[in-house]
């Protein structure tokens, strides 16, 4: 499904078939530990509808009670680490958010940078092009969305649930 290295929090939303799935920890150089997570979900007629209306890049369709805080043409854009959006917690707050790109090309990440959490590579043009209702549990602190695109083509939209 994929490989990452370094400190990496990942989330992408996955239809899986049937059967069994390994996981695999291997370090040299560095002591860790692997947290991993899952929910198994059947599968509504109309939710796969709206994936695959995302997939073929109408991006435009967020899960209900999303809403559209970015969204932007890739093409020609150049962006390093460029803030698109900033949340900011006063309390633990339960959140949800989803990306979508229609990129098949270049170079595309989107990150969530925080005081106490942090979410890397949430899509890409090749892996990931679809991160869809990641709900997770955002300590107090100011969180920032960040762009980092190059020779990217097709669309980016993120979505929050709040």
């Amino acid at each position: 499904v994929g490989t990452y290295t370094g400190n990496t929090a990942t989330s992408p939303s996955l239809i899986m078939g049937a059967g069994s799935y390994s996981v695999y920890l291997t370090s040299e150089n560095t002591d860790g530990r692997i947290a991993i997570g899952y929910r198994e979900t059947p599968m509504d007629p109309e939710e796969y509808d709206r994936l695959l209306k995302v997939h073929k890049g109408e991006l435009n369709n967020p899960p209900k009670h999303y809403v559209e805080i970015f969204s932007s043409d890739l093409t020609g854009r150049i962006s390093k680490d460029e803030v698109v959006y900033t949340l900011n917690l006063s309390t633990p707050t339960n959140i949800g958010f989803s990306i979508y790109t229609s990129a098949e090309q270049g170079n595309l990440s989107v990150d969530i940078i925080g005081q106490s959490s942090n979410y890397y590579g949430l899509v890409h043009p090749e892996r990931f092009r679809i991160c869809d209702q990641l709900e997770t549990t955002l300590q107090p602190g100011k969180y920032q969305f960040k762009l980092t695109c190059e020779h990217a083509n097709g669309q980016v939209s993120i979505f929050l649930k709040q």
